[in-house]
């Protein structure tokens, strides 16, 4: 296909500027690539085509400023414990959301709170659709966190159940279990 002119198309090349080569609004370029509104198979298809010869890729940040989602996921968690096994289901989750087509931001944990906070604002800078935080229920109690947590699908895990806490909870207390395995030897 030939470019128009005045259509200069980098290496990433964005809907507005496949529309320009096209000939088309990037209305119907938009509508052609997320399957939507009333763009005839054949223009589909040729817009898809030149996306894909283009090497186009949705960019989830301008997805996610309009609102829309942008599969991805922000994960803090002390992954520098490698030995204690959390690390390991921090990286399958990360694994699992990767398989299914998420972007995912990884932050490591600390125990200051503020620091976490922190982290959390960094992640919900990027608009991750959501979040899983592995916090102690001291930082799970703090009311920046509290907020942040309210702002956003999130899971958290901690060793304890934290009271009113606006986020699903996973209580992963290794601690209780190696107590249990002791008893029960």
């Amino acid at each position: 296909m030939s470019e128009q002119q005045g259509c200069d198309l980098p290496v990433s090349v964005s809907q507005a500027q496949l529309a320009c080569a096209l000939g088309v609004s990037q209305r119907t370029v938009s509508s052609a690539l997320n399957g939507s509104g009333r763009v005839g198979e054949a223009l589909r298809r040729r817009i898809l085509e030149e996306a894909v010869a283009r090497g186009y890729r949705p960019n989830r940040l301008a997805a996610g400023l309009r609102g829309a989602r942008t599969r991805s996921l922000g994960i803090v968690w002390a992954f520098s414990d490698p030995w204690a096994g959390d690390s390991g289901i921090a990286l399958d989750i990360s694994r699992r959301f990767q398989q299914q087509g998420f972007a995912v931001y990884q932050a490591l944990h600390d125990e200051d709170t503020d620091l976490l906070v922190w982290r959390i604002d960094d992640l919900l800078g990027r608009r991750v659709d959501a979040l899983v935080v592995q916090a102690i229920p001291a930082q799970l109690s703090s009311p920046a966190v509290r907020e942040r947590l309210g702002a956003v699908a999130a899971v958290t895990v901690s060793r304890e159940s934290v009271a009113g806490l606006p986020a699903d909870q996973v209580v992963h207390d290794r601690d209780a279990a190696i107590r249990e395995v002791v008893d029960h030897l």
